[in-house]
């Protein structure tokens, strides 16, 4: 749940989030990976001088500010124990980033409003589709790089080889 929505949060084709348009005295932030990186991950896993950094980030940005900020208050909603403790957060959530200045947070909140139960029973679920999305992804990737597979019993093991240690 958390990765679509930070995919969605930090998508670089969104102008107004990209880290490459934050200058800090002309200069910029270096790999983008990192400053995904950064952005993404939950700030007690992080060190200090790297929560300074995300924090001149969010001082330098107010729409970066905001999409951080609805982040984290989306992994705290996520944690959610039982489905009132859910309704309430998520709704809670809703009503703060519904009418947020940023654009991204606001196209966010309108796509979970569609889908609150949704999103509530992922949230309260153990099971994930994680894994099935990993090797369908992994078996596209071998069909991309090898430019498709004139027998099909050669793709089949070569799927088979790739995946042995996913399922």
């Amino acid at each position: 749940m958390l990765f679509h929505y930070k995919s969605k949060l930090y998508n670089p084709s969104r102008q107004e989030l990209d880290p490459k348009n934050l200058d800090k005295g002309g200069k910029k932030h270096g790999n983008i990976r990192y400053v995904y990186r950064l952005l993404s991950q939950c700030p007690e896993k992080l060190m200090e001088e790297e929560r300074q950094i995300v924090r001149e980030w969010c001082n330098e940005s107010d729409d970066l500010k905001s999409a951080y900020q609805s982040l984290q208050h989306f992994r705290y909603v996520s944690k959610s124990k039982d489905e009132q403790q859910a309704k309430r957060r998520l709704e809670a959530w809703m009503h703060r980033y519904s009418f947020c200045p940023c654009s991204v947070v606001r196209a966010i909140t309108k796509s979970l409003v569609k889908r609150t139960d949704e999103i509530i029973s992922c949230m309260l679920s153990p099971y994930s589709n994680g894994k099935m999305e990993g090797t369908n992804n992994k078996i596209k990737l071998i069909k991309r790089r090898e430019y498709g597979y004139r027998n099909i019993q050669r793709f089949a093991l070569r799927v088979r080889l790739e995946t042995a240690t996913i399922l």
